[in-house]
């Protein structure tokens, strides 16, 4: 995965400002595309389904019958758990509850399934993909080519010329409807969950006029492409205000607004403690993160290895955007490896199982630490200073030699900074934001 000083010295010139898509710099649309090149080049894209056309129809008809004036929710597809009301998202359902949801319209990404969402974006997607075929072709290759020369004369690895140009045509398609979706449904503001790739409907939302806030749906710290801009250039295509879960957050960003608009609105289902002593103390849960999943996976494979003996439970919790081919998953459960799919269990849940929960970059490791859970980042996976303050393990070895010594019971090594994980939930806080906003006719930064 590519580093910040990789990006030092191309953020600090002034010519990748100047290379222009819809207005904004074109690499706003590519930063975070480019930072993850190396993993998304290992992921097949999510396919659609060409025959079910059902979900366009449906997009048609409740857009013609919708109320206008309400508050719009752009959610993302990795929606938490599953229960017997169907996928429940810890992120935009407490704000809908609060604000009223007959005032709310929520809108998900990258599902199709149309018990959790009004309409699918899925709906946009398709039609996206034919109306890009109309864009602006020549333009499009043209600033290609561009990002393309100067990232080589940074020495940046970025996509081809034509997978760019594609990026550019499907982000201007995505424009272009999303324009015609404000105008009609004039939303009074747009929730948006995980901000980086919702470029074009942020930069639509902004020409009308819309207010954009975005709702922390994982972890923000000082090396995510998405939050953090440590050099000289500054994304244009960014919420408005970006609600966080606590005051942890703010300090390790650089974002491309003032820190006055990373207000702290708490996590509504961040506060919860383990009410249950009923775990198993020989369980480790090993949280999967799609930017590294084959390094966890194979980590807990070693722990397995060595921690069989001592008849410990390995379990990984799989990423909602992990893949993990048949074969593979064969291979971990022959070594008693349990894998767990994100919907399939609360997070709450799988966290009260396990004595211990270990990971990369997931915000389930701060959530086991707020209750009261240890909470440890893999050393080796991650550079040394990122959240430099949490808990680390080394190796598989290391991780066995803690269990055996029980000094991973340890409360005041596995309780850090929990108090600023998650604050107190206030929603009144967006209220009040809703409010300065409609009351000072804000101005977009």
């Amino acid at each position: 995965m590519m580093d910040f000083e990789n990006l030092r010295d191309i953020e600090n010139s002034n010519q990748i400002s100047k290379i222009k898509w819809l207005g904004v710099p074109a690499w706003d649309f590519l930063r975070f595309r480019i930072s993850q090149e190396d993993d998304n080049s290992k992921k097949g894209r999510r396919k659609i389904n060409w025959k079910d056309l059902r979900d366009i129809l449906k997009f048609f008809t409740v857009l013609a019958g919708e109320n206008k004036e309400k508050h719009l929710f752009l959610g993302t597809n990795v929606s938490r758990y599953l229960n017997r009301n169907g996928l429940k998202d810890p992120w935009c359902d407490p704000i809908i509850e609060f604000l009223d949801h007959k005032k709310c319209l929520k809108f998900y990404e990258g599902t199709s399934d149309s018990s959790i969402s009004g309409w699918p974006a899925d709906s946009v997607r398709l039609i996206s993909s034919t109306v890009k075929y109309f864009g602006p072709q020549k333009e499009a290759e043209f600033t290609a080519k561009q990002i393309k020369a100067l990232c080589d004369e940074y020495d940046i690895r970025a996509p081809s010329v034509s997978r760019m140009a594609s990026t550019f045509l499907e982000r201007w398609a995505v424009w272009v409807i999303y324009c015609k979706l404000f105008k009609i449904l004039q939303p009074q503001s747009l929730f948006v969950v995980c901000s980086y790739g919702k470029e074009s409907q942020i930069i639509a939302a902004k020409s009308l006029g819309i207010p954009v806030l975005e709702l922390q749906h994982g972890v923000i710290s000082e090396r995510h492409f998405g939050y953090s801009f440590p050099y000289s250039y500054k994304k244009q295509a960014f919420p408005d205000f970006i609600f966080t879960y606590g005051p942890y957050w703010r300090r390790f960003v650089i974002p491309p607004i003032s820190t006055e608009r990373m207000i702290d609105i708490g996590f509504a289902w961040g506060n919860k403690k383990s009410e249950t002593q009923e775990f198993n103390k020989k369980v480790v849960l090993f949280i999967s993160q799609w930017t590294h999943g084959d390094e966890i996976l194979n980590y807990a494979s070693s722990f397995s290895a060595i921690a069989s003996d001592h008849k410990i439970q390995v379990v990984v919790r799989l990423h909602p955007r992990d893949k993990i081919e048949e074969k593979r998953r064969k291979e971990l459960e022959n070594k008693g490896i349990l894998i767990q799919e994100a919907q399939s269990i609360q997070p709450y849940d799988a966290i009260e199982r396990a004595a211990i929960v270990v990971g990369v970059s997931s915000t389930m490791i701060f959530e086991a630490i707020s209750m009261g859970k240890p909470g440890f980042i893999i050393n080796s996976l991650i550079d040394p200073t990122y959240m430099s303050d949490v808990p680390r393990v080394d190796t598989p070895h290391h991780l066995l030699s803690l269990m055996q010594k029980g000094s991973i019971e340890d409360k005041e090594t596995a309780s850090l900074c929990c108090e600023n994980f998650f604050s107190r939930c206030d929603p009144n806080k967006i209220l009040e934001t809703l409010g300065f906003i409609k009351n000072n006719q804000m101005q977009h930064e």
